[in-house]
């Protein structure tokens, strides 16, 4: 399992909905508007989510119930058990379905594919500022230690790229000030001014 709570908003954050770690096409997803980590089901939850199957799991819960530290996970209906290495329980959580979900009225979780750059070209940035402490959070969400973690800049900004270098998954970050170089634009040729005709005859002004 993996610790994708610590990339989960707090309980003091407006939107309520990025308290849940999502689960939806094969991915899960757990963001709190300024950093995002994305993981394939299968590293996460293996082998008892349904195709097509959403869920919802409350990231505080994720947290308290210590489900990131299972090394083994049961399911029965909407409810998950944790398990050690040894099989001890160590915490049960309850997951929502979509229907659910929307019946708590606080909103659509948001669709995070929006904001997933297209394509892998990378911009080269003279400068950028980054929320230090997230990126550090982001980094222990892969859920293994961590002495790399690649940042690829996609555009003036744009949200930054994050890999760890031994896990799977995509990370993104949000920059608090980017600059990046910007190609110069091409200036229209312009035609040479005419040079003077020095031959004319001026006689007649002196």
């Amino acid at each position: 399992m993996k610790p994708l709570h610590l990339c989960c908003a707090d309980g003091k954050y407006p939107n309520k909905t990025l308290q849940y770690i999502q689960v939806k096409d094969g991915v899960v997803n757990a963001t709190d508007g300024s950093m995002l980590i994305r993981m394939p089901v299968e590293e996460v939850i293996p082998d008892i989510i349904k195709d097509g199957e959403e869920l919802y799991f409350l990231g505080s819960e994720w947290k308290t119930l210590k489900i990131f530290k299972a090394m083994f996970i049961e399911r029965e209906g909407l409810t998950f058990t944790a398990k050690d290495k040894k099989k001890n329980i160590i915490g049960v959580i309850r997951a929502l379905d979509a229907e659910a979900f929307e019946k708590l009225n606080i909103g659509r979780f948001p669709d995070v594919t929006t904001v997933i750059p297209d394509g892998d070209k990378a911009y080269p940035a003279d400068a950028f500022s980054i929320n230090a402490n997230k990126l550090h959070l982001l980094g222990q969400a892969f859920g293994a230690p961590f002495e790399t973690l690649t940042l690829k800049f996609n555009g003036r900004n744009r949200i930054i790229s994050v890999t760890h270098i031994n896990e799977p998954g995509n990370g993104y970050i949000m920059p608090l000030m980017y600059l990046v170089e910007e190609p110069e634009e091409a200036q229209p040729e312009q035609e040479p001014e005419p040079e003077p005709d020095y031959t004319e005859d001026y006689s007649d002004l002196l």
